[in-house]
């Protein structure tokens, strides 16, 4: 939408792109998203429905994932790129654990 009404914005060096602005959000997405997987993390830590494993890729992919990567920090590309890797590897355990789970209905 921002594209449509407003594409000077988002334009390279435009608007939407000076450090104040661009880096508050993407600090404060960061900051959320971090600490909600760790909540969500230990709280199924705690619940022990899932293997602890699975759990633990979870959460570390979602922090190795949400990481600024070089040049903003010392953090290289490939953390980034191996934190989504261990984020998807940890959706598809816990999603195939459910999926094959045997569950009486009631």
């Amino acid at each position: 939408m921002l594209a449509v009404h407003a594409p000077s914005a988002v334009e390279h060096g435009g608007a939407i792109f000076h450090a104040p602005v661009s880096a508050l959000a993407f600090v404060l997405t960061a900051i959320v998203m971090i600490v909600g997987y760790m909540l969500f993390g230990i709280a199924m830590l705690k619940a022990r429905v899932f293997p602890r494993w699975s759990i633990l890729t979870l959460m570390a992919g979602s922090v190795l994932g949400m990481l600024p990567p070089h040049p903003a920090t010392p953090f290289p590309w490939a953390g980034l790129v191996l934190g989504g890797v261990l984020y998807g590897a940890a959706m598809c355990w816990l999603g195939f654990i459910l999926w094959t789970e045997n569950r009486a209905t009631t």
